[in-house]
C-alpha cells in the first residue's frame, strides 16, 4: 500500500502529520520502500517521532514513539 494511503487511513483515525511536516520528512528518514511494506508499524513509528533538532516538535501530537533502547542500566 502506498504511504499516502496509509497516512490517510491513520489521519481518518485521528493520527495525522502536524504542520509543518509532510510525507517528505518521513521518506527522508527511512525511504519510500520501507514505508510501503506490509503493515503500519513504520508509519506509526514515523508519526510518533519528533524532529531531530530544536524545537523538537512531534510529527503527530497524538502518538509518541518511545525507543526502549535508551534504557541502558539500572536507574535509567
Amino acid at each position: 500500500m502506498r504511504l499516502e494511503d496509509k497516512l490517510q487511513i491513520l489521519a481518518d483515525c485521528g493520527f495525522a502529520l502536524e504542520a509543518p511536516f509532510s510525507i517528505t520528512d518521513l521518506v527522508d528518514n527511512w525511504g519510500q520502500e520501507a514505508f510501503e511494506k506490509e503493515g503500519y508499524d513504520l508509519a506509526l513509528v514515523g508519526l510518533g517521532m519528533t524532529e531531530e533538532q530544536s524545537p523538537w516538535r512531534p510529527y503527530c501530537v497524538k502518538l509518541w514513539h518511545f525507543d526502549t533502547e535508551c534504557i541502558e542500566d539500572h536507574g535509567s
